[in-house]
Order: structure tokens, then sequence, then C-alpha cells
């Protein structure tokens, strides 16, 4: 199953009452947009059986999001327990007036239902009640008291679970018993030699009371240990990147001392060096400048990953007057044209923005055709998700988007290598032809996942790129 979609692999059945393949969108939806753990209480969701043919099942199931360092959903752990069993007890129940006699639709429970039951019969102390005693129950609850049903039979349940006074379960049958009305609720019972994790359901007939029950100790142990994870991986990535931010930091300034010692150096020894010594100096200071301008970058780009700017208000015609600005004598030295047309005001980080189209046209103007003047066109429209052509399943489709689009007619790249540009690091040049650190285009993307929105480049060798920016209308 693995790379296949969750909806391949339980395609939703054209049976009626089956809703659970829409329950479940609806349910992942929910864990990206709110990014919140959520669930669904039993639900049909029919199965594919071995004969190709749709089973009725039903299930419950829980959701849960992982985040990344930018508290964005990277992918969802998904758990479910079939309940096929209790939820067919539980249609049993309801259709008891259609059987013959209490002894009839009680067996016909036990011949059904592997889920614990139990048919409970009300003490009484003068008017009070004061326990209930087994009348019929079923092995699956039997194994609970390391018992059989035929030994509980008439046994008081607080001769057998004296805890059970303890938790909510005595009053709830209590209660069910004295106003008719079914009752269902969860518990965690930890007595008695027992720790498990329960919803119960207990229905009044002819005087007596059914109580049955599911177990899900062990999904909710495995919530549990999700939970632990991913605050353990939040931690660990935030951890990661104040020491990225720190280490960056106090590297700036053993970087100086060599720059400017070694430049000390060379004016003192200027009149005894030969040409080679010289070279050997050059590639020392540019060495060392290189270092410092990545260093820079690191610490650029562990500032943005923080995402530590509050939003604002941001004109984007305004910010390209300072982008441009900024760019000036690059621009000029280049003799290229940067066409922006009007642009939106939206809620962002002004630097954060600023940062991102500033690497984009440098980035335009980098990988610019020798001989040829760069041409840089930065377009911009309003977008649906849907609508958006994006390669990413953490676009919402029903939200909104400002589509920036920057187009150059540079020399371009493979498509193939469209999605590792991104990655820290990462060049499709060498040094000596094309001058740069790697991480421009990662600080340009982790930019754009902090204001909700997406990143991508389309490109062939030869005919430019175009980078394809989404940057969520409403950003909280």
């Amino acid at each position: 199953m693995v790379g296949k979609g969750v909806f391949e692999v339980f395609p939703p059945s054209p049976n009626p009452g089956d809703g659970g393949a829409n329950l479940l969108r609806t349910s992942f939806d929910i864990v990206v947009s709110e990014k919140i753990t959520h669930g669904f209480s039993p639900q049909r969701y029919d199965v594919v059986n071995a004969e190709g043919v749709f089973e009725e099942r039903y299930w419950e199931a829980i959701n849960i999001p992982i985040l990344d360092e930018n508290g964005k959903v990277n992918y969802i752990v998904h758990s479910n327990e079939e309940v096929t069993d209790r939820m067919v007890a539980e249609r049993l129940e309801k259709e008891r007036s259609r059987l013959s006699g209490e002894n009839t639709y009680l067996q016909e429970i036990i011949n059904v239902v592997n889920s614990p039951l139990q048919v409970l019969e009300p003490v009484f102390d003068k008017e009070k009640i004061i326990d209930f005693r087994f009348k019929i129950t079923n092995a699956a609850y039997a194994a609970y008291a390391n018992t059989t049903p035929e030994a509980l039979l008439n046994k008081r349940v607080g001769e057998v679970f004296p805890g059970y006074f303890q938790t909510t379960s005595f009053s709830n049958i209590v209660k069910t018993y004295v106003t008719g009305i079914a009752d269902t609720w969860d518990i965690h019972y930890n007595m008695d030699g027992l720790d498990i994790y329960n919803t119960m359901t207990a229905t009044r007939m002819d005087g007596q009371v059914v109580v049955h029950f599911t177990e899900y100790t062990k999904m909710k142990n495995l919530q549990e240990q999700l939970e632990r994870k991913v605050i353990e991986l939040e931690c660990s990535n935030q951890n990661l990147q104040e020491f990225a931010y720190a280490a960056s930091h106090d590297m700036k300034e053993p970087i100086r001392k060599i720059h400017f010692f070694a430049d000390r150096l060379k004016e003192r020894l200027e009149h005894k060096l030969e040409e080679e010594d010289l070279r050997y100096f050059v590639r020392l200071e540019a060495g060392t400048k290189r270092m410092s301008t990545l260093i820079d970058d690191l610490l650029v780009y562990s500032h943005v990953t923080r995402g530590v700017s509050t939003v604002e208000t941001v004109d984007l015609n305004q910010m390209f007057s300072f982008v441009l600005d900024d760019l000036e004598l690059h621009i000029e030295q280049m003799g290229a044209t940067v066409e922006v047309e009007l642009m939106p005001t939206i809620k962002g980080r002004p630097r954060q923005l600023q940062q991102l189209f500033e690497n984009l046209i440098g980035n335009a103007l980098k990988y610019s055709k020798e001989g040829i003047a760069p041409i840089i066109r930065i377009t911009t429209r309003l977008v649906k998700g849907r609508n958006t052509g994006a390669p990413a399943a953490t676009i919402d489709t029903n939200k909104m988007y400002h589509m920036i689009e920057v187009k150059d007619n540079g020399i371009g790249f493979e498509q193939k290598d469209a999605e590792r540009i991104f990655n820290v690091f990462t060049r499709l040049h060498g040094n000596t032809e094309y001058r740069g650190t790697g991480v421009g285009l990662s600080i340009a993307q982790k930019v754009v996942q902090n204001h909700g929105g997406y990143i991508w480049a389309e490109s062939s060798p030869g005919e430019g790129a175009t980078f394809k920016i989404l940057l969520a209308v409403e950003l909280s």
C-alpha cells in the first residue's frame, strides 16, 4: 500500500448509508487547515472483500498532525479501530421490538457480538439501587475477570469488580435504568488488576440493563505515544535551529580575524612577496569572504526559520521599490530590465518578504545568459487554491492566494531539478561559474512557508525560469 492514496486503497462504496469516505476526507482537511488532532465516532465505511464486493464495516478513527519546524503540517498519522461488532450489536438492540421474546433477543446478541457484553439486573436495598447482578454475559466480558459467563451468572458486579463503584459507570447504569434513556460514556478503568480504556453503552430493556463496551486501550496508548513523539520532534527541531543560529553567529568573529590578520600580514610582507605568494593571499581573502557570506546567509536562514517577526500590513509596491533600490547598482551593471506589475497590499512580515524577492531577482540576474541583457517580469493575480496548479498537497483548495510570478530570460535548468534547487547548499553549477552559497532559494522557500503559501519553479535549459509564489490572503 506504500505510495498509494488512501482513497485508492479504500475507495468510497456506492452502498446507501456509507458516508465514511466523505467524513475521513473532511477530517483530513480539518487536521491540515487547523493543525489539530481530529477524529470521529463510529462511522460506516464499507471495505472491498476478496471477491471484490463491498462489505458493511464500521470504524472509529483519529488523525494526528505531525508539524514541521514552521508549524505546518508535514504529514498525518492516521489510526483506526474497527467497531463493526459493536455497531451491529447496537442495531440489534434497536430492533428488539421485532424479536419474539427476551431470551431469543438476548441470545441473538450473544451470537453476533464479539465485544464484551452484559445484561444486568438491579439489586435494591429498600427502594435504592445498591448494585447490579449479572444475568447474562459473554465470553469476551468474562475474560476480564479470568472466568466464564456461567461462573458470573447471578453474581453482583461489585463483588467481581469492586472498583466500578468509584467510577461513573455505576451511576450511569443506574441513571439508564431509572430514566430508560440510553447512555454512552468513556472510562479509564485502572483498578482490580486492570488498566483499560473503554467506550461503554447502556440500554434499558424490560427491567434490565444491557451494557456493552469497546476497548480502545491500544489505540489510546498509540495516540499518547504519537503525541509524545510530536513534542519530541518539535523540541528537537527547535534545538537544532537555535544551535545553527548560535554556531553561525559565533563563527563570524574567527572569520573576521582571519581576514583582518591576513590583510595585515600581506601589507607587512608586501615588498617581500613574490607573485605566487600574492595569489595565495588573494585566494585566502576570497575564501574568507565566501565563508563570511555563507555565515550571513545561514544567519538569515536561521532567523527566517525561527519565524520571530510579527505580521504587518505590507504594500508590496513600496516593498519592490526598496528591493530595486538595493539592487540598483547590480541591475545597471547587468543592463537588466525589471518590470513589476501593480502589486496588492497584503498581510505579512516585511523584512522576510523583502528578502524573498531580493533573492529571487538576484537569482535571475546571476543566472542570465552571457551577452544577453536580463529581462525580469513580475506579475500578480488572485487565485483560489484549486486553480493554482501548485504541485502541493498542503494547498487549501478553498483558500484564496496571491500568486506572484517572477519570470526571467536566463539560462534555465532541467525541470527534474525544480524541487532540489530549494534544498540548503544545493547548487546546479560550480562556484567558478556562478558565485553563491546555495542558501538563497532555501531562504525564499522558508519565507513563503511562513506566509501560509508555497513556491515552485518551472523551467527548461536555455528558456529562462519562472518562480511561482503563493501567499495566503488571510494570514494568521
